[in-house]
C-alpha cells in the first residue's frame, strides 16, 4: 500500500501522474503556453481554445511537475509517455471532450502508427526497420515526449528531475518496461547519453530536420543505465512504488538560465504535427 504523502515543505517540487480530467487539461493547456513561445512553436498548431492535445495522449500517461505550496501543489511542469495502446487519459479526454471541441476533434483520429517518431522525419522508416526488426519483437517500448517547463521554474536541474523521474518509473519501478525511444535536439543528445541512451541505427542528427531545428533519435534499455547512476534512478523508482510520487529533494533555490531554455521542449520530444501524432 502506497503511503500518504500529502505533507510536504513549501517550496518543494512533486513528480507524479496526473490523477483527474481537470489536472490533464491543465498539462495540456501549459502545453500550449509554452510550445507557441519557444523556437518549436511550428510543432504546435494554433487553436483558439488553447490547448496542446493530439490523438496520441488517448495512448499516454501524463506527469506533472508540481511545486507544493502548504495543501496545494501547482502544476509547473510536464511530461508524457506514449505506450501502444489507449491508457487512462482516454477515458479523461472522452470526459472533456464535451465541452471542448478541440479534444473531441482528435479522439475522431486514429493513430497513424504506433508513436509520434514514426509519422515526421527524414529517417523515420530506419526507425520503423528497428521496431520492425524480430529481435524487438514482443519488446515493451515507450516514447517519452513533451518534456515542457513553465517560464518562471525554467532549470536544468528541475528539467533533469523530470528525466530522471521518468527514467526511474519506466525502467526501475514494479511496471518497468524494455525499451524507450525519444527525440531530442542535436545540442541535447550528449545529455541523454549519460543515461546509456544511443542512436538508432541508420538514424542520424539530421533526423528531425523540420522547424529549423535538427534533432537525434535515441533508444535505451534499463540495462544500458549507468552503474553510476543506478543507485539514484532505482531509489527514485522505490519511492514512486511506495507513495506515487518522487519528491525533488534538492531545497537549492530553482535559478533560470538561458541554457535551461533549451531544455524546456528539446529534450524528449513527440510533436504535434497534424498528420496523425
Amino acid at each position: 500500500m502506497r503511503e500518504n504523502y500529502t505533507k510536504r515543505t513549501a517550496g518543494q517540487f512533486t513528480f507524479r501522474e496526473v490523477r483527474t480530467k481537470h489536472e490533464l487539461l491543465d498539462t495540456l493547456r501549459l502545453r500550449y503556453a509554452v510550445y507557441t513561445k519557444s523556437r518549436l512553436s511550428g510543432f504546435c498548431a494554433k487553436a483558439s481554445e488553447e490547448l496542446d492535445v493530439d490523438c496520441y495522449d488517448a495512448n499516454a500517461r501524463h506527469f506533472g511537475l508540481y511545486v507544493i505550496d502548504g495543501d496545494k501543489q501547482k502544476l509547473v511542469g510536464s511530461l508524457r509517455v506514449v505506450e501502444k495502446g489507449q491508457t487512462e487519459a482516454a477515458t479523461m479526454l472522452k470526459q472533456l471532450a464535451h465541452d471542448h471541441s478541440a479534444i473531441d476533434e482528435v479522439l475522431q483520429e486514429l493513430p497513424k502508427e504506433h508513436f509520434p517518431l514514426l509519422t515526421y522525419g527524414q529517417e523515420s522508416n530506419n526507425i520503423k526497420a528497428y521496431l520492425a526488426d524480430p529481435e524487438q519483437q514482443g519488446v515493451l517500448i515507450v516514447e517519452p515526449g513533451r518534456l515542457i517547463l513553465s517560464d518562471a521554474f525554467r532549470s536544468i536541474r528541475l528539467a533533469r528531475f523530470i528525466i530522471e523521474s521518468s527514467l526511474a518509473i519506466y525502467f526501475f519501478s514494479y511496471d518497468a518496461i524494455d525499451k524507450a525511444v525519444l527525440g531530442c535536439c542535436r545540442s541535447q543528445k550528449r545529455f541523454y547519453i549519460r543515461y546509456g541512451f544511443c542512436a538508432i541505427p541508420g538514424t542520424s542528427d539530421n533526423f528531425w530536420d523540420q522547424q529549423h531545428v535538427s534533432g537525434s533519435v535515441l533508444v535505451a534499455a534499463p540495462t544500458d543505465v549507468p552503474s553510476s547512476c543506478r543507485v539514484r534512478l532505482q531509489r527514485m523508482a522505490d519511492e514512486f512504488d511506495r507513495t506515487g510520487m518522487i519528491l525533488c529533494q534538492n531545497n537549492k533555490k530553482v535559478r533560470r538560465s538561458s541554457v535551461s531554455q533549451a531544455y524546456q521542449t528539446d529534450t524528449a520530444l513527440a510533436g504535434t504535427t497534424r498528420s496523425g501524432i
